[in-house]
């Protein structure tokens, strides 16, 4: 026992100091540096043997050069029989952490091999195995995507996947792939649960790969909106955990309120916008404001919610209790009441009107003339007017007093679901889809290409073509390139024509009657990606109105917003017909003329008269006039929705539009860029049930990893070649001796098997007999070889294999001795 540790120190004392030896390129490869390294290599692992071993490579094609140069042929093949073993070793051990480096790597082997003065056959057979560990990286990549793709989907059907269990390092990786990814998809959903309480159509968890967590941002997401547009506790709770900031939301409706404020607030002497909304909220009390669980909690429960939220004017809670709604609006102008020498000077028409607040005051005594000739003296009755007189007649009859109302009223019948106009376009694009579309749910005009193309391949079958011209005797490398997009087979007309002057032609399919018929010409069928593109642009034709297909606009709901856009530059606004709906703009302006609706265009920025004068400064003795000074306004979206151009008359009708937005429980949301919309309560609801309804259907989708799956066996079908090439070189006897290219599974198992552990287990026996003799330090070659100095071939031990010969090696009897 003592006798083999003692041996045993000493062994790792001299494996060490071997280890500790720098790596020295040379010419010639010598025994000693043979044996460092393979001790080197023997106690290596994953990346770093692949890397040592490409090292070693290196360095035996330097030894196979200076000896071919030399004249030393049986030595050179030597040294390439063991280049190739050690290339063997990279392509099972790398990952694709040094995929790229590999690839570097061998780039500069092969131009050095190129570059070499002189014509050297053993050479030009060795590189193909050089380009077979190129190759096997790009194939190692892949399987990493397509497994990595897996696992995201379905972490349990990953480990199933035989591809998936072929590298010793896929497991370890995929792991700390999924830690990433956990890592990635946690700031994710706090982004997009901050977004959802900014603007629900903003949010969306399609960002994130793991399943398990798309899962859970969905139901997250829901949980935000609810929280945030319908003031629910329980949901408030259930996000608590996220670092969100205040959403901005309130801080844009304070503003746009106390800008345009209501007749409702300015009349009670509130001009805070926050205020403002409390006092609307208070007497109107509106059920959208008392959600639980997407249930109305009842007028008594909605009350005491107001209350406990503080959304309500607290001067009108009594006992913990709101007054009555009158009540309360006297309360608010009691309080508000000027006193002293301001309330002596306030109009008396005013004080008789019960307005006390002297802006409230000023505004009544400029009412726009329209409403005093009409006999409203008041800005509540003159706000009542002016909305009625701009709003379409259908929209007033039904109390549908802001835009949005008044747009979702007004679509047409076979618009369910929408809230919106541009809403409304979207699905009247969609409904023109074929109907193999609308089935699949698939409403981008190229992928519907594809589902119309269906099963049916235009070749033989899906992903066959390569097969097929191998079949024909046609290697990769004589594949016409216009038939190659990089590593895919792309079928055009150019390249059946470059397939015809090689004698192969792609035979039809046998069966066209599943062919669209846009594919066929004189009964012949046009090429995949021809039918596929033809396809495309009829979909587009067919579905598009113009104004999108001429700014290659194509996504249906970009379409909508897009032609949303143009119509209200174009003078078309809230009272556009349902008619308008799906067709272009002009033909639009056609229905509206013909049913005698005025398009009128409207400018968003007026130049107005500035209410003080300004005094023009003279000389000394002149007559001095005061000039009249201008300024711009922009008018509000509302206003120039409904062809409102005058300032007054709009800031009029906004500040009653603010008011029935807050009653109608219609919320304000904002985009990336700041823009301010109002979304409905029943749409907030919608989008809200969508979420749940999608956390529970996600399921795995595969389309992704069986693409990568395809790219596999395409590059497969490459290595194949290769084989098969080098196959035909040896048959024919381009190389003698032992054989450069060995099949790669002689030693898969044993590598994968004995790295999976970090090391070898044990010191196996080599595929290099050939050279050896008994006396020789490093078997194959070294310093006493009879063959000279430059002697190459595999070294004692590789970690992967050992030289043996027909008798006992030196280092086999050193081992043996050491370990009894």
């Amino acid at each position: 026992m003592e006798k083999r540790l003692v041996s045993l120190v000493i062994l790792l004392s001299i494996t060490l100091l071997f280890v500790s030896m720098p790596v020295v390129s040379a010419q010639t490869y010598s025994g000693f540096s043979k044996f460092t390294d393979s001790i080197r290599l023997f106690f290596s692992s994953g990346d770093n043997k692949a890397n040592l071993a490409l090292d070693i490579r290196e360095k035996e094609v330097n030894s196979a050069i200076s000896n071919l140069e030399a004249g030393d042929t049986k030595n050179a093949e030597k040294n390439l029989n063991s280049a190739s073993e050690k290339l063997k070793i990279v392509q099972i051990l790398a990952s694709p952490d040094i995929s790229a480096d590999v690839k570097e790597n061998i780039d500069g082997v092969e131009n050095k091999i190129r570059e070499t003065k002189g014509d050297y056959e053993l050479l030009d057979n060795y590189l193909s195995e050089e380009e077979k560990t190129k190759l096997s990286m790009d194939i190692s990549e892949k399987v990493f995507s397509y497994c990595d793709e897996l696992a995201m989907q379905d972490y349990a059907l990953m480990q199933k996947d035989e591809k998936c269990k072929s590298y010793a390092w896929m497991e370890n990786k995929i792991k700390q792939r999924l830690n990433e990814e956990q890592e990635n998809s946690k700031g994710e959903i706090e982004t997009q649960v901050q977004a959802c309480m900014n603007n629900p159509k903003e949010c969306n968890c399609d960002n994130i790969k793991l399943l398990s967590e798309k899962t859970k941002c969905e139901e997250y997401k829901s949980l935000a909106i609810k929280c945030e547009f319908q003031n629910d506790n329980s949901a408030c709770e259930k996000i608590k955990m996220f670092n969100l900031q205040v959403s901005e939301r309130e801080k844009y409706e304070k503003e746009i309120i106390e800008k345009y404020l209501p007749a409702e607030c300015s009349e009670a002497g509130v001009r805070d916008g926050a205020e403002c909304k409390r006092l609307i909220l208070t007497l109107s009390q509106p059920k959208t404001e008392c959600i639980e669980n997407g249930e109305y909690v009842g007028e008594e429960k909605c009350r005491e919610k107001l209350v406990n939220q503080r959304n309500v004017v607290k001067e009108c809670v009594v006992d913990g209790k709101l007054v009555d709604p009158e009540q309360c609006r006297n309360i608010v102008k009691e309080g508000n009441k000027p006193t002293g020498k301001e309330w002596e000077l306030m109009s008396g028409e005013c004080k008789e009107r019960g307005v006390y607040d002297p802006v409230a005051c000023d505004e009544i005594v400029n009412l726009p003339r329209s409403c005093k000739d009409a006999g409203y003296y008041t800005k509540k009755e003159c706000e009542a007017m002016i909305l009625n007189q701009n709003l379409p007649k259908e929209c007033v009859d039904a109390g549908a007093l802001t835009p949005e109302a008044c747009e979702k009223l007004k679509l047409p019948s076979d618009c369910q679901g929408a809230y919106s106009r541009e809403e409304c376009e979207k699905i009247k694009i969609e409904q023109k889809f074929p109907d193999e579309c609308k089935i699949a749910g698939e409403f981008d005009p190229a992928k519907c290409a594809v589902i119309m193309i269906g099963d049916q391949s235009l070749v033989v079958t899906a992903g066959a073509e390569m097969e097929y011209l191998v079949r024909q005797g046609l290697t990769f490398e004589e594949i016409p390139s216009v038939c190659m997009n990089e590593k895919n087979f792309i079928r055009s007309m150019d390249c059946d024509a470059e397939l015809a002057k090689k004698g192969i032609v792609l035979p039809p399919p046998s069966d066209t009657s599943n062919i669209p018929k846009e594919c066929m010409i004189n009964g012949v069928s046009v090429s995949p990606l021809e039918c596929q593109n033809k396809l495309e642009k009829n979909i587009i034709i067919d579905t598009t109105p113009k104004e999108c297909q001429n700014a290659d606009v194509t996504n249906s709901e970009e379409c909508g917003k897009f032609i949303e856009e143009k119509r209200i530059e174009e003078g078309i606004g809230i009272n556009m017909p349902p008619e308008c709906v799906g067709i272009s703009i002009e033909e639009c302006k056609k229905v509206m003329e013909e049913k005698g609706i005025k398009v009128e265009k409207i400018e968003q920025v007026q130049r107005v008269e500035k209410v003080e004068k300004v005094q023009k400064m003279c000389k000394e003795g002149e007559v001095c006039e005061e000039e009249t000074g201008y300024e711009e306004v922009t008018l509000p979206r509302e206003c120039i929705e409904m062809g409102v151009s005058d300032v007054k008359d709009c800031k009029i009708i906004a500040g009653r539009i603010n008011e029935e937005r807050i009653k109608n429980g219609e919320k304000i949301t904002l985009d990336e860029d700041g823009k301010v919309e109002y979304m409905h309560p029943e749409q907030i609801e919608k989008i809200i049930e969508d979420s749940r309804k999608t956390a529970q259907e996600i399921k795995p989708n595969l389309e992704i990893a069986e693409g990568v799956k395809q790219e596999i066996k395409d590059l497969e079908i490459n290595m194949n070649q290769i084989e098969e090439r080098r196959e035909r070189e040896i048959s024919g006897g381009n190389v003698g001796g032992n054989n450069v290219v060995q099949e790669q599974n002689e030693i898969n198992n044993e590598l994968s098997s004995g790295d999976s552990s970090g090391k070898n287990n044990e010191i196996s026996g080599g595929s290099e007999s050939s050279g050896s003799s008994e006396g020789n330090f490093v078997e194959g070659g070294g310093s006493e070889s009879s063959e000279g100095d430059s002697a190459g071939g595999d070294s004692g031990i590789t970690g992967a294999v050992i030289g043996s010969g027909n008798k006992e090696s030196f280092l086999g009897r050193f081992f043996k001795r050491i370990f009894g």
